[in-house]
């Protein structure tokens, strides 16, 4: 969320969860703040208001108004639910995504990325993300399995997965280089993430406003949840 100063009011107001928001607000040149969770907006003539809250008590901030309002804030966006109440929950697209990591000797000279298999068998990507992590020197490794599944959890960041559900697909990936079922039993943990997203909400312009969405919500591979909107006048007020 973009810090708010005494005096004139700032342009744009980016409201975000993650990279998406930050990436947005450095590219308007906005300051940063961060620990603050939108709650809701309102709007008027002049500017939109957002309402908000510190994340780590849920104490409330003062308000933060701005010329314009941009909601990057995700798959779960107060911005887009106060506007569209009745969308409904994300549509399952078929495939379910489990991820983890785990400590590892250096794979294939320790700078290689994996892409192998399929969706309807078993899709796995596999990367180092950190070097030299023991005396050893090992690497902590990233891991993505994919697999055409029926959805058994709802979308969220944090939801724990089980190595039942997903390991049987990729059982017999032992290769001279990396054993699979190895890397898998040794991960320190492993979160799933059914893979969802939204309908596109289309563009609705207003007397003073035009709300537009040129990128769709997230699947959960860490795609950033980027909207934009144009301006129809001095006072472009919102945009999800």
């Amino acid at each position: 969320m973009t810090d708010m100063t005494a005096g004139d009011l700032p342009d744009v107001l980016v409201v975000g969860a993650g990279i998406g928001g930050l990436a947005l607000a450095l590219e308007l040149h906005a300051a940063g703040r961060t620990g603050v969770r939108a709650t809701g907006f309102t709007q008027d003539d002049a500017c939109a208001t957002v309402h908000a809250v510190q994340t780590v008590d849920g104490s409330p901030v003062p308000p933060i108004r701005a010329r314009a309002l941009v909601g990057c804030d995700g798959i779960k966006s107060v911005v887009r639910r106060q506007l569209h109440p009745d969308e409904g929950a994300p549509r399952y697209s078929g495939i379910t995504m489990w991820r983890g990591t785990t400590v590892s000797p250096p794979i294939l000279g320790g700078a290689a990325m994996i892409r192998a298999g399929w969706l309807a068998t078993g899709k796995m990507v596999i990367y180092p993300i950190r070097d030299a992590i023991d005396a050893d020197g090992s690497q902590l490794v990233n891991w993505v399995a994919e697999l055409e599944t029926v959805q058994r959890t709802t979308r969220g960041w944090t939801t724990e997965g089980s190595l039942v559900d997903f390991a049987a697909a990729f059982e017999d990936w032992t290769f001279p280089w990396l054993d699979v079922p190895d890397m898998l039993a040794r991960a320190d943990s492993v979160l799933e993430y059914p893979m969802v997203d939204q309908d596109p909400l289309g563009t609705t312009c207003g007397a003073k406003w035009c709300l537009t969405e040129w990128v769709p919500a997230p699947l959960g591979v860490g795609s950033a949840n980027i909207v934009a909107g144009r301006d129809h006048s001095q006072c472009g007020r919102l945009t999800w």
